[in-house]
């Protein structure tokens, strides 16, 4: 497939991550939503273009996951039968 013909599938890779100040993580690495206020070396500052989202608050993420995802699709990875048997814990 040449470039444009993948620009135009718009694959989306959904997934919840749930880390101690993720908000706060996500934010500093893909950069503020308002382009006014994106800081250069993120993603959104670098590239100039809005390829994820985050949430802006916790209670922001509950709604949206509740939004998207049904709770049989969440899969808690500190449960030992969802380990990985590539990568051990």
């Amino acid at each position: 497939m040449s470039p444009p013909q993948l620009r135009e599938l718009r694959l989306v890779a959904a997934m919840v991550w749930e880390v101690l100040d993720m908000v706060w993580s996500s934010r500093a690495l893909i950069g503020h939503s308002d382009s006014a206020e994106t800081a250069p070396d993120t993603i959104r500052g670098d590239f100039s273009i809005h390829i994820s989202h985050t949430s802006d608050s916790m209670e922001g993420a509950q709604t949206e996951i509740q939004l998207w995802f049904q709770s049989s699709e969440l899969v808690d990875w500190a449960d030992e039968a969802n380990q990985s048997s590539i990568y051990p814990a």
